[in-house]
């Protein structure tokens, strides 16, 4: 082979080196153009699915809160309703002892009362069971007196009169208890020697 053919041989091979680094090049571009071209396809179908994802979790906690608003709004409802019905049982309860004040009822005297009779303590009772349905209380007589006391009152008399004031308490207490399910109270307002009893 001559000096002129290895050269041109040598020449050709450096030409087709060349040019496949040209071809290499021009690939390299086109995929690198195809990755960046890829990437932000990618980035964008990405923050697509980003913006789903964060509009469903908005809907999401916007329901959560509106389910936890509901949730509060029946717990009251059914709060009212559960005072409602206690009102009504209440009533329904004082309706009925009311209709049927002559159960347990008891015989009484008023000391100023100049007969000296007794008397049935079912009338007293529907006054009280009445204030009772008012949700309010009332004063009790300090002049009624349990039945067996002697009205022909003196002052010698005076611890044996409160006695028999506090039996006429207790049975009025005893009385209404039996009618409304449940022990009322009676208690005296006011000071010691002055004060009225009262029932409620």
């Amino acid at each position: 082979m001559s000096a002129s053919t290895k050269r041109l041989a040598i020449a050709a091979e450096e030409l087709v080196k060349a040019a496949s680094m040209e071809v290499d090049s021009v690939t390299q571009l086109k995929l690198s153009s195809n990755l960046e071209s890829l990437k932000e396809s990618f980035d964008s179908k990405l923050n697509n699915v980003n913006q789903v994802v964060k509009t469903l979790s908005d809907k999401f906690d916007v329901g959560i809160n509106k389910l936890d608003q509901n949730q509060g709004d029946i717990k009251n409802l059914l709060e009212k309703q559960n005072i409602i019905m206690t009102k009504q049982n209440k009533i329904s309860n004082l309706q009925w002892a009311y209709a049927h004040c002559e159960m347990g009822a008891f015989q009484y005297k008023e000391i100023d009362n100049r007969n000296n009779s007794a008397k049935s303590s079912t009338e007293l009772a529907r006054k009280v069971i009445s204030s009772f349905m008012t949700d309010k209380g009332m004063f009790v007589d300090d002049n009624n007196v349990s039945a067996s006391f002697d009205c022909s009152y003196s002052q010698s008399k005076k611890e044996e009169l409160e006695k028999s004031r506090q039996a006429f308490r207790d049975s009025l207490k005893v009385h209404i208890s039996k009618l409304i399910g449940k022990e009322p109270r009676v208690a005296k307002f006011g000071d010691s020697n002055n004060g009225e009893y009262a029932i409620w």
